[in-house]
């Protein structure tokens, strides 16, 4: 009879072991999984949030309006001189790893890109009106 009550004590005892170690298992599954989620939406973020700095890049000289707002959304503000047209992207950040700031603008004539920046608008004066781009001074 000992011998039974034994035996049914070492399967009981195996039994509580095998228990912990599927608990144990579940636990860093879930631990692993969290972790692993994690990781992927950090990634989507810093790919998802691309600055006004970093869209930048995406542009050329030549494009059209409607293609420089498909990139970086609606403008801020719009100026008009004439032929030409400046749209401002202001107080948008330069990239994701700082926090400093620039006003982005893009000179069009006649719908198309001629200059674009940071910097600040300005009119230059003369027979015609001509909408320029000019650096900030730091």
């Amino acid at each position: 009879m000992e011998n039974s009550k034994d035996k049914k004590t070492d399967v009981q005892s195996t039994n509580r072991s095998q228990v912990t170690v599927l608990n144990i298992s579940k636990n860093y599954l879930r631990q692993t999984e969290l972790i692993f989620a994690l990781i992927i939406c950090i990634a989507f973020l810093l790919t998802a949030c691309a600055t006004t700095g970093e869209k930048i890049k995406h542009l050329n000289i030549d494009m059209t309006r409607a293609e420089v707002i498909n990139v970086l959304g609606r403008p801020d503000g719009v100026q008009k001189s004439g032929e030409y047209e400046a749209l401002k992207y202001a107080h948008r950040l330069v990239t994701g790893w700082a926090w400093d700031r620039a006003d982005y603008n893009f000179i069009l004539k006649n719908g198309k890109v001629v200059e674009y920046g940071p910097g600040e608008v300005r009119v230059k004066e003369g027979p015609t009106s001509i909408l320029l781009i000019v650096p900030m001074g730091k």
